[in-house]
């Protein structure tokens, strides 16, 4: 009977035990922000976004937890900017082209030919002081950048050169591939990547233009077999709501933007790892085939894209035409 007692006390012990340690690992998040994100919970942004979170939860001890909200469940993709800005989520990645018009300094971060994307992370780093400056009059904190990666033409035929592609309908998004598409002959229609495959099926459009992980997360490999580079790079800024990390003490805050610029390489390396095994899926398994231009239709979208690029740089702030001579370091090869 004594050690049946023994043993309720001893167990009795260790619930309250084990009670008191998950209080006090649920009290430890002090701070607990939404990170809002358009792409799909499979997405690689999203697992960036995640590989962040985690790295926070960690290095502030759990004291920070960052909870992930895929498929625009937050907000759309075009709202993200705004509802970071006013407190809607605490955390978001800024895609360069809709911002193009309202902040000139991230517009640039999807100008044709206007730098290496694959050196994203890098450059957001070298712009950091020029960034975080903007940003925070946009009641944002600058954390780091990565590569989005650049818009890629999908068709359904085999078009060898751009003189074959005169008049084709091809989706488009965002302003700078569409000044893009009209400037080399095509004729774009505005869609959401959602609904390229249906389009393509029922003829309304010839293909699209949109990044590789989108192309394969939609399946449009299976009715867009033929693949073309375009220049025209894109650009991911991951802020994070002022107000909110105002709320942090100094050592959280400092822990974070620390944690961020060691995360820009690592977010950079994830995407154009997830872009190579994609581009080798397509091409070893799934019978897509990424072809090349000539040197006299290379020459077209680069002659076009230099226009385009030389036209925003006219127009926009002087802050903007700051960090353009940061991303001028690093010159978009094509």
């Amino acid at each position: 009977m004594r050690m049946w007692k023994y043993g309720v006390i001893v167990l009795a012990v260790m619930v309250a035990f084990a009670g008191f340690y998950a209080t006090e690992a649920t009290a430890a998040a002090k701070w607990q922000l939404k990170h809002a994100t358009y792409a799909t919970a499979e997405h690689p942004y999203t697992k960036i976004a995640q590989g962040f979170a985690d790295r926070i939860s960690k290095a502030t001890n759990g004291q920070v937890e960052i909870k992930i909200y895929p498929n625009a469940s937050l907000c759309s993709g075009a709202d993200q900017f705004t509802s970071t800005a006013m407190g809607v989520a605490d955390v978001t990645d800024l895609l360069s082209d809709y911002l193009v018009g309202q902040i000139d300094m991230i517009g640039l971060g999807s100008v044709p030919m206007s730098f290496d994307s694959k050196k994203a992370g890098e450059a957001g780093e070298a712009g950091r002081p020029i960034l975080t400056k903007r940003l925070e009059r946009e009641n944002l904190v600058y954390l780091y950048t990565y590569d989005y990666l650049p818009n890629v033409l999908f068709l359904k035929a085999d078009k060898k050169t751009l003189s074959e592609m005169q008049g084709a309908k091809v989706r488009g998004s965002g302003i700078f591939p569409i000044d893009m598409q009209k400037a080399v002959g095509m004729v774009p229609v505005k869609m959401g990547t959602s609904e390229i495959y249906m389009s393509v099926n029922t003829g309304l459009v010839e293909g699209g233009m949109t990044g590789v992980l989108s192309w394969r997360s939609n399946k449009l490999n299976d009715v867009l077999k033929y693949i073309y580079p375009t220049p025209i790079p894109c650009i991911g800024f991951v802020v994070m709501n002022k107000d909110t990390f105002d709320s942090f003490p100094p050592e959280i805050q400092k822990t974070v933007i620390s944690e961020a610029k060691k995360y820009a390489p690592v977010a950079n390396k994830m995407i154009h790892d997830a872009e190579a095994a994609g581009f080798k899926e397509a091409t070893e398994k799934l019978g897509c085939k990424v072809m090349k231009w000539s040197n006299a239709d290379k020459a077209k979208w680069i002659k076009e894209g230099k226009t385009i690029r030389e036209k925003y740089l006219s127009t926009c702030s002087e802050e903007a035409l700051a960090f353009w001579k940061v991303l001028q370091k690093y010159p978009m090869k094509f």
